[in-house]
């Protein structure tokens, strides 16, 4: 009996505290940073111009627009769909 009641109270402390233990135990390191790439396309650059209101912006600012960009162009469906994006 002291052995399932020492089951369940060990189960319950790793229910509640599964968050900490995972904390505790799981670690992230940075391998290094990535190189910014710089842009060829003539239509991505007059768009992220034109949506910039023609001013220098940053890396963060060209991805909040990209964002935009996506969420405006891309529309979803329940029914299958081809596998090449580009049709």
């Amino acid at each position: 009996m002291k052995l399932l009641k020492g089951i369940v109270v060990l189960i319950l402390f790793l229910i509640v505290f599964r968050g900490f233990i995972f904390r505790f135990l799981v670690n992230y390191k940075e391998t290094g940073n990535r190189v910014e790439v710089e842009l060829y396309d003539e239509i991505i650059i007059s768009i992220l111009d034109s949506m910039s209101n023609n001013r220098i912006i940053d890396l963060e600012e060209i991805v909040e627009i990209a964002n935009d960009i996506t969420n405006a162009k891309l529309e979803f469906s329940l029914s299958s769909a081809s596998r090449n994006p580009m049709t």
